[in-house]
């Protein structure tokens, strides 16, 4: 599901997102999972400055994934997550609902401050995605820098992460 923040850059999300869908499920598919891929636009998530708070989130589209009947819903939005506890957040995958919440507002800078290129900000959202997916089928925390389930801290580190184990496939 897409769901952009009010006034936010909606045909930047759709270019985004569809390189890395394509990719996730290339990459998926490689494991011998299925993904079928199901776009379709949600709600704005919240006003751009305050970003949205996932619990709120979660409850709107829950009643998504059951009425589409999805085993599992990634939503991406271009609004900011509300992080209590952290300095940002750019995802929040729930095992218990099987849905996760990714943000591409952060993934949209290089390392300088700058505007990312949009195959940058494509590459780190499907490892994000990957890496939510991850969460949601219970895989642990990963020590390798390389590995999709490695517990990033920053978002430069998503551009190397870009491998499973095999004890993860």
């Amino acid at each position: 599901m897409r769901s952009s923040a009010a006034g936010g850059e909606q045909s930047q999300l759709e270019d985004i997102l569809e390189i890395a869908a394509t990719e996730t499920k290339s990459t998926l598919d490689s494991l011998g999972l299925r993904l079928e891929i199901v776009a379709f636009d949600g709600p704005p998530m919240s006003d751009p400055g305050t970003g949205f708070d996932p619990i709120e989130a979660l409850e709107l589209v829950l009643s998504e994934k059951v009425e589409r009947q999805l085993n599992f819903l990634l939503v991406i939005s271009n609004s900011e997550i509300a992080a209590t506890k952290l300095s940002f957040a750019v995802a929040y995958p729930s095992r218990l609902t099987n849905v996760g919440l990714i943000s591409v507002r952060r993934l949209l800078t290089d390392r300088s401050g700058g505007d990312a290129s949009l195959e940058t900000a494509a590459a780190r959202l499907h490892v994000l995605m990957l890496h939510s997916l991850g969460h949601i089928l219970n895989l642990p925390h990963h020590r390798g820098r390389e590995n999709i389930m490695y517990d990033f801290s920053s978002v430069e580190d998503l551009d190397d992460m870009e491998l499973f184990d095999t004890g993860q496939q």
